[in-house]
């Protein structure tokens, strides 16, 4: 279950223990809009997050496509996806052979995620 910490008003930091390592995010609210740093592994890892975001518009920041930081997306409404240009490539790569190799381990645990790469990106 995800770890949601308030910093400071308007900061919470995520965190989730997998089972070989822990991984950590961020959300910022403002008072109109929020932004989500890394959504975790698993859509239901945002559940939390979605709670605090409410009805704002969200904005979500990959880091990199490592799929402990992107999977989550999907548990968020929809919203614009911003990464690295490379965080996008990967998306056509390894981000889904990745999936395959866990539907396959765990076919209902990984059923129905749905993979959401960047809709706008950077390159420098």
């Amino acid at each position: 279950m995800t770890a949601l910490g308030e910093l400071q008003p308007g900061v919470w930091l995520t965190e989730l223990e997998l089972d070989e390592f822990d991984v950590r995010g961020a959300v910022l609210l403002g008072s109109r809009r929020a932004v989500v740093w890394d959504t975790l592994s698993h859509p239901r890892d945002m559940g939390g997050v979605a709670g605090i975001v409410g009805d704002r518009p969200v904005t979500v920041v990959y880091s990199h496509a490592d799929w402990d930081h992107i999977w989550g997306t999907a548990g968020l409404p929809p919203g614009e996806v911003i990464g690295h240009a490379a965080c996008l490539e990967r998306f056509t790569t390894d981000v889904p052979e990745t999936l395959r190799e866990k539907r396959a381990a765990q076919p209902d645990a990984w059923r129905d995620l749905r993979l959401l790469p960047p809709n706008r990106t950077f390159d420098s």
